[in-house]
């Protein structure tokens, strides 16, 4: 029996092609398996080799089956997820490239990576939207009845928050609505209040809405446009003259 081998493994259906491998002796090595490895080059450059291994983890030659260049470290790193995807493991990323070739393999990578670009552009931009759409929903503010027939209430409530940042209470449910007679027409001045409270107490508030509606019944009252009964703005449009 020879004294050593030559260990020639197939590139693609040329079983001609000379071996790139480094001969060995059989007395020196015991068997030797093939290893798919990938690097990432100090200048962003991917490389992937096949070396030739044996069981104790000493190489024994190999070839470079691909290098892919990339203008920075966040294109490699892209490349490198799209290769793992693409491939799953270390061992098919080698048989990836045996059976597609380098070119059409560094094609596939590409457009994979790519794609994951496109997906991570996307991502950020959901992402940039979902944020602006929470900033303005904090910055809206809505105005909830509360508390029903026991403890009746009108709140104000920031976007979608079940929270109130400010409530006023009465006595009973018609002043209640006495007061939202009046204040439904004020939704444009919401934020002036809400600025109002972040300088002042809840009942210096409370006090100034009270004041501005019953000045409101006054002008309205006195320029006939009011009604009869415990809510004279019931009818009422907003209008002071």
């Amino acid at each position: 029996m020879a004294s050593s081998n030559t260990i020639e493994p197939q590139f693609g259906n040329d079983a001609r092609a000379p071996s790139p491998w480094t001969l060995v002796s059989d007395d020196a090595v015991g068997t030797l398996h093939v290893g798919v490895s990938i690097d990432v080059d100090a200048d962003g450059t991917i490389v992937v080799r096949r070396d030739l291994v044996d069981g104790r983890g000493q190489m024994h030659g190999g070839v470079m089956e691909l290098a892919l260049e990339c203008d920075d470290r966040r294109e490699a790193e892209l490349r490198l997820l799209a290769i793992d995807r693409f491939s799953d493991s270390l061992l098919l990323t080698g048989k990836a490239l045996v059976i597609l070739g380098a070119e059409r393999f560094a094609e596939r990578i590409a457009l994979a990576a790519e794609a994951q670009r496109a997906a991570a552009v996307a991502a950020d931009q959901a992402a940039i939207d979902a944020a602006r759409r929470r900033a303005e929903l904090d910055r809206t503010i809505v105005v909830r009845k509360g508390g029903g027939k026991t403890s009746p209430r009108v709140e104000l409530r920031r976007g979608g928050s079940d929270e109130s940042f400010f409530s006023i209470g009465f006595g009973e449910g018609w002043e209640r609505d006495r007061f939202l007679d009046w204040f439904r027409w004020q939704h444009g001045r919401l934020q002036e209040f809400a600025d109002f409270l972040d300088a002042n107490d809840p009942s210096a508030l409370r006090a100034r809405l009270l004041r501005e509606m019953i000045e409101a019944e006054r002008l309205a009252r006195r320029n006939k446009l009011t009604t009869s009964g415990r809510r004279p703005l019931r009818l009422w449009c907003g209008q002071t003259e």
